[in-house]
């Protein structure tokens, strides 16, 4: 159907040297072309085992787009978001650079303070343990959290979980509960900078970077409209149909 769909547009519109009409000039054809494309490779070299067409295979998972080709709402708001990426990509880098400095405070107060002593059921941390060697003499495992503030990388990314406010409280705790390298946590530790720490982060995170994100795309929305003389959340047919009552009034 997809195939017959590009064949009819093709000799309605013709393919390239016809004009605006022409099938190839639109960006959507092009996205429905490429994914009909990839999807006959897959079905053809079904037998293959060369890594090149599995690879083939995976980017069948890209069809869904063909919907966006569909709905003229979606259309104007992917473009309208294509305008906006310049901001946008600017406050990824202001994201970023706040995560690098807020990974660079966490390196230097729970570096190396995030494991803990598992059995080999990988049940709870032993309770009576003290340290490090006491866990590997009992025969347990000495195992370092998977959101951690060991170096810089882990350090990010740990800070980018944080940004999406998911089980942050848990990271927190684990963190406050913290004695010191190669020391196994205690629950009845207090004094710690860790919830200090971690609810500043979640402050300018859900506060002031997404506010601002939100912001960014709002103003690059509008910026673009005073430019272009349109609104950029509307089809070409709202935009003319607005343009007909502007110069009727």
């Amino acid at each position: 159907m997809f195939i017959l769909e590009a064949l009819l547009k093709i000799i309605g519109g013709g393919f390239f040297f016809c004009g605006s009409t022409s099938y190839i000039r639109n960006y959507w054809n092009i996205v429905d072309m490429t994914i009909v494309i990839i999807t006959l490779v897959s079905y053809l070299t079904t037998s293959s085992n060369v890594n090149a067409i599995k690879v083939f295979r995976l980017l069948k998972v890209l069809r869904p787009l063909r919907l966006l080709s569909r709905n003229e709402s979606l259309k104007v708001s992917i473009q309208a978001l294509g305008m906006a990426m310049g901001g946008v990509f600017t406050i990824l880098i202001i994201t970023l650079l706040y995560c690098f400095l807020f990974g660079i405070i966490g390196i230097n107060y729970f570096r190396g303070k995030l494991f803990s002593c598992h059995d080999e059921l990988e049940s709870a941390v032993f309770p009576v343990l003290d340290s490090k060697w006491d866990c590997l003499n009992e025969g347990g495992r000495w195992v370092n959290s998977d959101l951690n503030f060991d170096n810089i990388g882990n350090s990010i990314s740990t800070m980018l979980v944080l940004a999406n406010a998911v089980s942050w409280s848990d990271i927190m705790y684990s963190t406050s509960e913290a004695r010191g390298i190669d020391l196994v946590s205690d629950t009845q530790i207090s004094g710690s900078i860790a919830p200090v720490f971690f609810i500043a982060a979640i402050v300018i995170e859900k506060f002031f970077l997404m506010n601002l994100f939100i912001g960014v795309i709002i103003t690059a929305y509008n910026r673009e409209n005073e430019l272009g003389g349109k609104d950029l959340m509307l089809t070409e047919k709202q935009n003319k149909w607005v343009l007909q009552k502007i110069m009727i009034i």
